[in-house]
């Protein structure tokens, strides 16, 4: 239970004791209560995400041989930017991508990375981050 200033807070549940019940009166000092009521605290459930992205490493290619790849791509239609949002959100859901991570990831290594789908149903298929200026080129490569 979150309280209005954002503290957690245990949650007091009743339940019928066969035994006495107590309670503090006016003066602080433990007195028996007439209720028979006594409160058992119960931590709330805590709940995971499930991970259930592939699990994936970032692998340097050569950026020659990805521009070449990447004409191939412009040229047969398999190039996905990430300003087709249509096409990007269903090819990264598809696949199950931890893009969040594979960007963090390619920014450690270049200024700007500018990440592309190649998706022309080939083994070189994926998602690249490149750098023109750097001339770099990184490859989001899954593991079994």
């Amino acid at each position: 239970m979150i309280s209005p200033n954002g503290r957690c807070h245990l949650a007091a549940r009743p339940f019928r004791a066969g035994g006495k019940g107590y309670r503090f009166d006016a003066r602080g000092r433990l007195s028996e209560s007439y209720s028979k009521r006594e409160y058992t605290f119960v931590m709330p459930e805590v709940r995971y995400p499930v991970n259930d992205m592939a699990r994936a490493r970032m692998v340097e290619v050569d950026y020659y041989s990805f521009r070449q790849l990447f004409r191939e791509a412009v040229a047969c239609g398999g190039r996905v930017e990430k300003r087709d949002t249509q096409r990007w959100n269903a090819y990264v859901k598809q696949h199950k991508i931890n893009e969040v991570g594979a960007t963090t990831i390619a920014r450690t290594r270049f200024d700007a990375p500018t990440p592309v789908i190649i998706d022309l149903g080939r083994e070189r298929d994926g998602l690249y981050f490149y750098s023109d200026l750097e001339e770099g080129c990184l490859r989001l490569v899954f593991e079994d």
